[in-house]
């Protein structure tokens, strides 16, 4: 993904400019048709992804709950983080973020000393902070756009959640689910991190899907 590791663009950081950068990488592999899987900001991506239906054959989005995340949602989640606006939560200044935001990714807190959190942010977060910034901040406006399209045509979905998730709880999940029709399974003592706190359950999970 686009302002993630050495990958940049000169183009505007939202949601659509991820979308296209993924397609753009696909067509150049002449790669037609593909199952697809996200979680949190890469499940909007995947969302957005299956609005192209005849590209997709499956889909598989984790705890992201694509068009329907509400401005009052968005209002909830800084509170319960206990920050000023949602990019403050998602793209951390220091050590000191980078333990929020494990908290409110993981079910329960992670020990992390001052050296180990000031490694993960220079490694993984120091770097396109107001790029990333302008993805949080431009997420309502592709959340009203991939909202016209019809989920009645959307491909195949699978949806997956933890229980526990605090950044976007089980009942947004299960609101996309009625919204979509698709199942859901939901992760018992799990939270937002569900790839990292279940990775064989959610492996198993994808490959069942797939091969059904």
């Amino acid at each position: 993904m686009l302002w993630f590791g050495e990958s940049q663009s000169d183009a505007k950081p939202r949601l659509t400019t991820q979308t296209q950068a993924i397609w753009q990488l696909l067509n150049s592999l002449n790669i037609d048709k593909i199952n697809v899987v996200g979680i949190s900001y890469g499940g909007f991506v995947t969302y957005d992804m299956m609005t192209t239906p005849e590209r997709i054959n499956k889909a598989i989005i984790i705890a992201s709950p694509g068009p329907l995340f509400s401005d009052s949602d968005l209002t909830d989640l800084v509170q319960r983080a206990g920050v000023k606006a949602p990019e403050d939560l998602f793209v951390p200044e220091n050590g000191d973020g980078i333990r929020r935001l494990y908290d409110n990714v993981f079910v329960s807190k992670k020990p992390l000393p001052d050296f180990l959190a000031n490694q993960i942010y220079q490694g993984y977060f120091s770097q396109w902070k107001p790029q990333r910034t302008q993805l949080i901040q431009t997420l309502p406006s592709d959340r009203d756009r991939i909202q016209q399209f019809d989920p009645k045509q959307l491909p195949e979905l699978m949806l997956i959640w933890g229980e526990k998730d605090k950044i976007f709880p089980l009942s947004n999940g299960i609101k996309l689910s009625k919204y979509t029709q698709a199942p859901i399974v939901v992760l018992p003592n799990t939270a937002h991190g569900v790839t990292n706190e279940q990775p064989e359950l959610t492996s198993k999970l994808i490959n069942n899907f797939l091969q059904q």
